[in-house]
């Protein structure tokens, strides 16, 4: 077999992300895909019923506010469907292949912790970086296969992964506050029943959303992923974290105007990765 190996030090750009093209996770996509399908339905679903039976009634009686709202929701929604889009379509990190001129310069790297095998994958592999067994490739400080993206979360496309939770959120909760004036008990009223479905729906994503979102804020201003964070002692022995700001910058970029754009400005290059050490020293 061709032998990959780190190659920390051939990685000069620290914006470029190493990958060998795109392709989606999984060879079967449209039998695993089914939660993607699922949740495009919901969103359509969604969109019909705040149309039909909460903007068109709200517009004969205030039809400034019914605009404001349709306005807002479809910022809220073209920014959730183009970060959804971003994290499904978006390799995760794939490991380079990279040849040292020489063994001497692979063992001499500065940023070497161990030697890290993939026994599947047959070689040598990153920090942070980890096998995939529904993907059957190693992805980039992995942090979990999400099902409902139908793809790994990597270093890739971590942002937008917290964008994609982030701008659901939003819309869930904005969905909530606009349907609570036309909610209704009248149970012979198919609108108000279409209403009810998608306020408790709503609700229910989102707070279930909010609270799996602020989790994953938690461990990025750790700088940590959902593997590492199931290491034992990792809280006391997390070599990557390098202060809460420079964590979140790490993920999300510099420039606070495009935090939450779904653009690609997450620094680094998924191989070599600053540590506490070169921080404080």
């Amino acid at each position: 077999y061709q032998r990959r190996v780190r190659g920390y030090n051939i990685m000069d750009n620290p914006r470029e992300t190493p990958t060998r093209g795109f392709k989606i996770c999984t060879p079967r996509w449209y039998f695993s895909g089914i939660l993607v399908y699922f949740v495009l339905g919901l969103i359509g679903w969604t969109y019909f019923v705040y149309i039909s039976y909460v903007a068109l009634p709200l517009w004969l009686t205030s039809p400034f506010l019914s605009l404001v709202l349709v306005l807002l929701w479809h910022i809220f929604l073209v920014f959730q469907l183009t970060s959804y889009a971003k994290v499904i379509f978006t390799d995760p990190g794939t490991v380079p292949d990279l040849e040292p001129e020489t063994e001497q310069e692979l063992l001499q790297s500065d940023t070497a912790t161990q030697t890290r095998w993939c026994n599947t994958c047959r070689f040598q592999k990153p920090d942070r970086a980890h096998h995939c067994r529904i993907c059957r490739r190693c992805i980039l400080k992995m942090d979990h296969h999400c099902p409902w993206v139908n793809n790994c979360v990597g270093f890739g496309n971590y942002k937008y992964f917290m964008l994609f939770l982030f701008w659901t959120t939003v819309l869930c909760l904005f969905v909530v506050l606009s349907f609570i004036p036309f909610l209704s008990l009248d149970w012979k009223d198919s609108s108000s029943i279409f209403v009810l479905i998608v306020f408790i729906i709503a609700s229910t994503f989102g707070v279930g959303l909010f609270f799996f979102t602020l989790s994953h804020v938690f461990l990025i201003l750790k700088n940590q992923t959902t593997i590492e964070s199931s290491y034992r002692n990792q809280d006391n022995n997390n070599i990557w974290d390098i202060g809460a700001f420079n964590n979140w910058v790490q993920v999300f970029g510099e420039d606070k105007f495009l935090w939450l754009l779904p653009l690609p400005t997450s620094l680094g290059n998924g191989i070599k990765f600053p540590r506490k050490d070169d921080v404080t020293a």
